[in-house]
């Protein structure tokens, strides 16, 4: 009897452990106390034997018959060994032990391998990209849905808020504007006839204005029909004469030339910042008029060809009313003259029914040879880029706010995949690095507007003087310059990401496999063109800079060496300029820049599909459309077999229904044809359910074609060289 028990308990204890995975052992030991030890284990590959080890070590002990209970899960047993006990458990746990680094030092292997170990078999990296988790059709078109309604929401929110129409007729207009009293200035008493004629112009408000005898209450002027902002300022920076050099004074000595003043070339160093005309003698009227005492700033200035000159210096600022005397006064005090190296005209202007403002600046640089070089710029700014009184206006701010709320939701994407995998999505080039790029222009695109934002209703709301708002005005413009640079690169990696979803097809799949693959190469190749582009540059810069216009600079050089690559140089002007020796120049450097980076481009591209498509020939990637197809075939066939099944079932529901008619004549034929409909409802039921059981058993295909390639094609016991 005590050996059936012992028996029984054994058998028991390995059903309890194997069938849960777990077992609850309650051994007495000294003297009837109780010790409960609980022993869990994962139901793997590799648990078996621990198992058996477990219900081993549960035998030590002799049974007690008197305690036994045959019908329970929970058994007492006699006195054990304790000495047998502790050097079983200790064996066990080293057995663990050893097991698990064995199972750390084949992880670390196979990570340096380029691999993992999936159910004792080594995978590559490459092997579990390409095999990916199959496809499920649905969660694969709620992805693409929401991808593309991140693209429509900010491609709509970008497009509706701009009118780049208007604003660039409104630039044009003031070009045409000043253009009109530009002609023919390339001196210092040119500039002030300019003055002078600009002056006239902004003298007379009705004339310009599009209503007759109209001027718009509150400004201080009008100016194309737009209210003048502040004042016209004219901000001057000078030079103080300087040492003339001994050239200058032997030609003066041999009476080549006369005697004079030298004044050199703008140097900020040498900037004069006390007004005096030539021989240092001060104007009559210095110490009366304001265009005569120096004025600081700590804006950026303006970057010309000579250099690069402060905003601070000699201002001069008027209204429309006083413009025409003012300028008057400036002509008679010599205010420009041959110690002037630069005059910057600027003005501000506010359309009221646009609701934008148009700033304008005229730049001259007066160089030290007597050459003016004239710089035009005007740039459109609208400070509120949100109508909240429009219809539209709202439909935008949903549009960004749902663009926002989506850039979150793919955030937590990324994290929770950084989570559960780490950084392997990031250890090779991929779509893994366009949606991080893109989360992060995101993130900078909200604090620009945010910043925007800001500023704008501090200046609206701010009460400031025209200098300041000037200032804040140009602030802004670059600001939101920033901000539409953003978005703009925003736009073109959500729409390039397109190509990660349109891949239905093997050729596309190919194409973009091979940029992926040919990525590295490409760098490379860019890698190596930079030097030679740059030196060859600067050599064109030192060959012919002083004859040729287009390599008058190392960055004009440069751009020319670009624009003959690719068929855009003017080789007649050129010519002209540098003879048959910069044809020459030109000509090595356009087979030599064609040979290395449009050859070799086409080299890469070539190699990079070759090698796509013999691993494509290997590993037989699907596309989507593959995968698709695939799945509404697999879906057809278990919908016939359904259907056949099902019409077995009706055959059989209908032959017993006949027997049951033969066996009772008494029934009525209503009854039959009742319990027919009711045979033919409870068949469709059945069928439904096993259909719905299959469609699982479908979704759950994908992971068990998985483990089975994994079984199949690869080696269990050692990584590939």
């Amino acid at each position: 009897m005590e050996r059936l028990g012992m028996q029984r308990l054994r058998a028991q204890a390995e059903a309890t452990l194997q069938g849960k995975g777990r077992a609850m052992l309650i051994m007495r030991a000294d003297g009837g106390g109780e010790h409960e030890k609980t022993a869990e284990e994962e139901r793997d590959g590799g648990s078996d034997e621990r198992l058996r080890e477990f219900a081993e070590l549960e035998m030590l002990g002799k049974a007690d018959k008197n305690h036994y209970k045959g019908a329970s899960d929970v058994h007492t047993f006699g006195k054990i060994d304790r000495s047998r006990f502790e050097a079983k458990k200790r064996k066990i746990a080293a057995r663990y032990e050893a097991s698990k680094k064995l199972e750390e030092v084949k992880e670390q292997e196979a990570s340096m391998a380029g691999g993992q170990w999936i159910d004792q078999n080594w995978v590559s990296n490459l092997a579990l990209r390409e095999m990916g988790d199959g496809l499920v059709l649905k969660d694969w078109l709620k992805e693409v849905a929401i991808y593309l309604v991140l693209v429509f929401a900010f491609t709509y929110s970008l497009y509706s808020g701009r009118n780049n129409r208007e604003k660039i007729e409104m630039k044009s207009i003031f070009v045409d504007f000043v253009q009109r009293s530009l002609q023919n200035v390339s001196s210092s008493d040119d500039i002030t006839k300019f003055l002078r004629n600009f002056g006239s112009q902004t003298a007379c408000p009705s004339c310009m204005a599009f209503w007759t005898n109209y001027t718009m209450p509150g400004t201080d002027g009008m100016i194309l029909g737009n209210a003048l902002t502040g004042r016209i300022e004219i901000i001057q920076n000078r030079i103080s004469e300087g040492k003339c050099s001994k050239i200058h004074a032997n030609l003066v000595k041999q009476g080549l030339i006369a005697d004079g003043a030298c004044y050199p070339p703008w140097n900020p160093e040498a900037e004069a910042q006390t007004f005096t005309i030539a021989n240092d003698v001060a104007p009559t009227q210095a110490g009366s008029l304001p265009f005569f005492k120096y004025r600081s700033s700590a804006l950026a200035g303006f970057t010309g060809v000579s250099g690069t000159y402060p905003a601070s210096g000699f201002v001069a600022s008027f209204t429309s009313a006083d413009a025409a005397a003012t300028i008057e006064s400036l002509i008679a005090n010599q205010w420009v003259d041959a110690k002037t190296r630069f005059v910057l005209v600027a003005f501000a202007v506010y359309n009221l029914e646009m609701q934008f403002f148009v700033l304008s600046d005229v730049a001259f640089e007066l160089l030290s040879n007597g050459a003016t070089i004239i710089h035009q710029s005007s740039d459109t700014i609208v400070p509120s880029r949100y109508d909240m009184g429009s219809f539209s206006g709202l439909i935008r701010i949903a549009m960004l706010a749902l663009v926002f709320l989506m850039v979150i939701y793919y955030a937590f994407e990324e994290l929770d995949s950084c989570r559960r995998n780490g950084l392997k999505k990031y250890r090779t080039p991929g779509w893994g690095y366009v949606e991080l790029t893109n989360i992060l222009l995101f993130v900078l695109f909200g604090f620009l507007k945010l910043a925007n934002y800001i500023s704008y209703q501090i200046m609206i709301y701010q009460k400031s003087d025209y200098n300041s708002l000037l200032s804040r005005l140009r602030s802004l413009a670059k600001s939101y310059f920033i901000e539409d640079q953003v978005a703009g690169l925003i736009a073109f990696l959500l729409w390039f990401k397109l190509l990660k979803y349109i891949c239905i097809h093997k050729n596309l799949l190919l194409y973009t496999k091979a940029l992926e693959h040919g990525f590295f190469e490409f760098v490379s190749l860019g890698a190596i063109f930079c030097p030679l582009w740059f030196g060859y540059g600067i050599m064109g810069y030192m060959l012919f800079g002083e004859t040729s216009e287009q390599f008058s600079s190392i960055t004009r050089s440069c751009q020319s060496l670009i624009l003959g690559m690719y068929g855009h140089l003017d080789f007649i002007k050129l010519q002209e300029e540098i003879g048959d020796a910069g044809i020459a120049f030109t000509m090595i450097w356009i087979f030599m820049s064609t040979s290395t980076f449009f050859n070799v481009t086409v080299a890469f591209m070539i190699e990079a599909l070759n090698v796509v498509s013999s691993d494509e020939a290997t590993l037989r990637t699907q596309t989507v459309l593959d995968k698709v197809r695939e799945l509404i075939e697999r879906r057809n066939a278990e919908l016939k077999e359904f259907r056949k099944s099902a019409s077995k079932q009706h055959r059989k529901k209908a032959r017993k229904s006949a027997g049951k008619r033969s066996c009772f004549p008494c029934c009525s034929s209503a009854q039959v044809a009742d319990e027919e409909d009711e045979e033919v409802q409870e068949v469709e039921v059945e069928g439904e359910a096993e259909r719905n059981e299959e469609l699982e058993e479908i979704e759950r295909e994908p992971k068990r074609r998985q483990s089975s390639i994994v079984e199949e094609n690869w080696n269990p016991w050692t990584p590939p060289e």
